[in-house]
């Protein structure tokens, strides 16, 4: 059987993610994995542009990484505080991007995605095992 319920997806308050919002699309565990799937190959690409946007200060670059990210960490279910970094970054202007703010949420962000990658493996090899 293919479905999942709200309890094969626990998440514990000490998590970076939660799957749970994934669930209102749909419950099949093939679909899960092929979403985890994508979000763990798309995300170290996304932060290394991101990154090479930040250096050579290309403000739309960032900020148009920033939008593309919300969405997918949405998917993921992160905490609030990811989205917040990421709105942050989407909607700030020159001189707060030429601050140390900015920097410090990118290290930030990178931090999270580094868990939650972490996780987001563990679970996936967890619902391929059930599937």
């Amino acid at each position: 059987m293919n479905a999942l319920t709200n309890k094969g997806l626990p998440a514990s308050a000490d998590e970076t993610t939660d799957l749970s919002n994934l669930l209102q699309y749909s419950n099949d565990r093939a679909f899960i994995c092929e979403m985890i799937d994508s979000f763990l190959k798309d995300i170290p690409v996304e932060l290394q542009k991101m990154e090479r946007a930040l250096f050579p200060n290309d403000i739309d670059a960032v900020k148009f990484i920033s939008h593309h990210l919300k969405t997918s960490v949405g998917y993921m279910g992160f905490r609030n505080e990811t989205w917040n970094l990421l709105d942050e970054m989407e909607n700030c202007s020159l001189e707060e991007f030429n601050s140390e703010k900015t920097i410090s949420n990118f290290s930030k962000l990178r931090s999270i995605c580094q868990k939650a990658q972490i996780e987001l493996k563990r679970k996936e090899d967890e619902y391929l095992i059930k599937i």
